[in-house]
């Protein structure tokens, strides 16, 4: 008895055939080009389906890497959406995580640019019709203030990602610190050095931002030690907010200080570099008086003991992040939400004394 042959695979020229038109056309449906009418891609995507279509993972693997060796198709750019400024020249956290984003980007044949909202006056149409005119297929959004909304944004046609949790409002893939990781390797390090009394300060716009992760960590180690043992959070209400006043800064410093002398914290884990300018300013001898932990190690802080926030890696992850939405031909908003997150490192520093 003759042996039933195995049923072939649908290709993109079966679905041609039956929808009457060209493979090419097929192929740039299924990959969401905005060459092609949104009529005719659902269209196509409809009999892809009935038909039971499955990209061969094998050829698509092989594209990939075609992609790889030769570079990317003439005019591929990956948008840094820059919220404020082109942070490009100088040293912040913002301006490494761009040199990430282009140096993965160049190495695997993207181009990069970024566009400054501001400069647009914070016009979403304005970027929509830029974005369309010029074929952007891929754009990161740059960590951004929380006055930002960007859920006018036309992204059916885009692969999209961000970096942390600033953006609100929209649906995207995301890369981040992995915040509960980083309190946690902070928390380990100074019960290693023998503090006891160990208090949190972090500025309540952090806290809304990207904070959340931190908070939540501290407070559960918190729930391991007797009652006695634990500090209240400092929440300062005052600083990092968008209109931030010199009798903010005041006041928040106020509150701190108070905070200071009612618990008597041994060590300051804080997430701002204005906790620890303030205890200069109110004349502790770090570390012999108290010490003091950053939860991201910035410019402004030479030899603080803290976190490694690893930006560079956040960036070029972020990139790998859209290259491959391009790879799979995923673009949109995703469905559900990725997010990649990165650990931080320790770094020792002056502001920890050796043993307590």
């Amino acid at each position: 008895m003759k042996k039933k042959a195995p049923n072939r695979p649908i290709t993109l020229k079966d679905i041609a055939k039956v929808a009457e038109v060209n493979p090419s056309t097929v192929s740039r449906a299924m990959r969401n080009d905005p060459r092609i009418s949104e009529t005719v891609r659902k269209k196509i995507k409809n009999i892809a389906e009935k038909m039971e279509y499955r990209p061969n993972p094998f050829v698509s693997a092989f594209t990939a890497q075609v992609r790889g060796y030769r570079g990317a198709p003439h005019g591929v750019t990956i948008v840094m959406l820059d919220y404020d400024g082109d942070h490009s020249t100088d040293s912040s956290w913002q301006s490494i995580y761009i040199k990430g984003i282009t140096f993965r980007a160049e190495q695997l044949g993207y181009k990069t640019e970024i566009i400054c909202l501001a400069k647009l006056n914070y016009s979403i149409s304005r970027l929509n019709k830029i974005l369309h005119v010029r074929g952007i297929r891929g754009m990161i959004i740059l960590p951004v203030p929380e006055r930002a909304n960007f859920s006018e944004i036309n992204c059916e046609h885009i692969a999209l990602a961000t970096i942390s949790y600033s953006v609100k409002h929209l649906s995207i893939n995301r890369t981040s610190l992995d915040y509960y990781q980083c309190m946690m390797l902070i928390l380990n390090n100074l019960v290693k050095k023998g503090y006891k009394r160990i208090g949190f300060s972090i500025a309540k716009s952090d806290l809304r931002r990207f904070g959340e992760r931190l908070f939540s960590g501290f407070l559960g180690w918190q729930q391991t030690l007797p009652k006695s043992k634990r500090i209240p959070v400092h929440i300062n209400k005052k600083i990092g907010e968008y209109n931030e006043t010199v009798e903010d800064r005041a006041s928040g410093r106020k509150d701190y200080m108070q905070w200071l002398e009612k618990h008597k914290p041994e060590v300051v884990v804080g997430s701002s570099a204005r906790f620890h300018q303030w205890l200069l300013e109110l004349g502790f001898n770090i570390p012999d008086d108290i010490g003091f932990v950053s939860t991201g190690k910035l410019s402004e802080m030479p030899g603080v003991s803290g976190i490694d926030q690893k930006h560079f890696e956040i960036g070029t992850a972020t990139t790998d992040l859209i290259i491959g939405q391009f790879h799979r031909n995923e673009y949109g908003p995703p469905n559900p939400e990725k997010v990649v997150m990165i650990e931080g490192s320790w770094l020792d520093g002056n502001t920890l004394k050796l043993s307590t």
